[in-house]
């Protein structure tokens, strides 16, 4: 998933002091991050069309992948406070569908419940294609950028990138090759800047947003 602001005209950085590694204790921190920062992305706009519920269901969602991300993958934030969070996932480790409805039932009922039965079946597609794009897209073992998301009054300051760094960094002296979806034209252009390639570009069946899957290969010492 992108960060969905972050070529915006960019302001004076601001620091994040060092990036951290999120613990259980902080997951409704990171929760509330991703939820603020993803209610006007494209995706949750189809998928959930209405503002207030879409308010509503997001937390839920997120908290599923959140949950799972901080047991058996990594979510970075930054020391000086939650101004954004990334979530990653290591290989083999990629949430699948059923692994949400598994490991976060409570939440995806409640999901259900809020959204409703027509809002909830376009969340079910959203997460089928983001399974189905990978699963074809990177069949090799790979990170996953499961999303990143600053919250809307600290985008386009250079958090974003602050918080991706270090991973990077980590891939490109171990070899290693990550993964992620974005649905903006904008979120392409940051992420080939630093080193991603275009897989795939489609939209999501059912009159859904184009989909973009981006590969990002181990990058040579400058």
């Amino acid at each position: 998933m992108p960060l969905s602001t972050e070529n915006k005209p960019t302001m004076t950085n601001l620091s994040i002091d060092r990036v951290i590694h999120a613990s259980k204790q902080d997951v409704p921190r990171v929760v509330d991050v991703l939820a603020q920062a993803f209610h006007d992305d494209p995706l949750w706009r189809f998928a959930v069309p209405d503002p207030a519920k879409r308010a509503r269901t997001l937390p839920h969602l997120f908290r599923v992948s959140v949950n799972v991300a901080v047991r058996q993958g990594e979510i970075h934030t930054s020391s000086s406070g939650f101004g954004g969070a990334a979530v990653w996932m290591p290989p083999g480790k990629s949430v699948t569908t059923l692994a949400a409805l598994r490991l976060g039932l409570r939440d995806m009922l409640a999901a259900l419940f809020v959204a409703g039965p027509s809002d909830f079946q376009r969340i079910m597609r959203v997460l089928d294609s983001f399974e189905a794009r990978q699963k074809h897209d990177a069949p090799g073992d790979h990170w996953y950028l499961m999303q990143i998301g600053v919250l809307p009054e600290h985008q386009g300051r250079g958090i974003g990138s602050q918080l991706l760094t270090p991973m990077f960094e980590r891939f490109d002296q171990r070899g290693e090759v990550c993964y992620l979806e974005t649905e903006t034209p904008e979120n392409v252009t940051f992420y080939e800047k630093r080193g991603f390639r275009v897989v795939t570009e489609a939209p999501i069946k059912g009159g859904g947003p184009t989909l973009w899957t981006m590969i990002r290969q181990p990058q040579p010492a400058p």
